[in-house]
């Protein structure tokens, strides 16, 4: 629970079960249960990720990865899955909302941006950057001082919950409003999205199209 985004989560409501399946072309999928839904996460033997970090109580789930090499307590980059079963807000854009004004306050206006990429009620995807933490805040979600992190996300309002995929970057600190000077590229966060985007959600008892397949997986 490490990421920066994700202690803004916790502040806005307090606080994994996995199955996996291999396939002959050495790619499997992580299976995660989420309360009335569970999630699909494509993996690949040449992806250089692998679950860090697991934990699921009555309020709050949540499911870390970061590349081989890295942990925990380091990382430079970590993909975060995470579900409320009974959503913090109304909808997707006004849980980002929450967030934004959250991180507006942790590292000042002037070192804070976002980017909306797609803006609904039942699915948000947006960047988040602080590009340095206010003095005062350093060591807030495992960030140094002087250190910065950008956020890639989809938030995903369910019936009753919400769901909320994260894919962060975290280093030296940078300018937020220039985007060539962000922890990665463009084309590394376009990749990113992509990677984002291919996470399936299910409803456990629905499910439809190729969440059927896996829905015998959920446990």
């Amino acid at each position: 629970m490490k990421t920066l985004v994700l202690c803004l989560m916790l502040l806005i409501l307090p606080q994994a079960v996995q199955a996996a399946e291999a396939t002959a072309s050495k790619s499997f999928k992580h299976v995660m249960p989420l309360y009335e839904h569970f999630v699909v996460v494509p993996m690949s033997a040449d992806w250089p990720m692998t679950s860090a970090f697991q934990k699921k109580d009555s309020a709050f789930f949540i499911a870390e990865f970061v590349p081989r090499k890295q942990t925990i307590d380091q990382w430079s980059e970590m993909i975060s899955i995470t579900a409320y079963p009974t959503s913090p807000t109304a909808t997707a854009n006004e849980y980002f909302a929450k967030l934004n004004s959250i991180l507006t306050n942790l590292c000042g206006a002037e070192n804070t941006n976002a980017k909306t990429l797609k803006n609904g009620q039942d699915e948000m995807v947006a960047m988040l950057a602080c590009g340095r933490l206010k003095d005062s805040a350093s060591g807030f979600g495992g960030l140094g001082k002087g250190q910065g992190e950008l956020t890639l996300y989809r938030i995903l309002k369910t019936e009753k919950g919400l769901v909320s995929i994260f894919y962060s970057w975290r280093g030296d600190g940078f300018d937020v409003k220039n985007e060539t000077h962000y922890p990665v590229s463009q084309n590394v966060i376009g990749k990113a999205r992509v990677a984002l985007d291919e996470i399936m959600l299910c409803d456990i008892k629905k499910p439809k199209g190729d969440c059927s397949t896996y829905v015998k997986f959920v446990e």
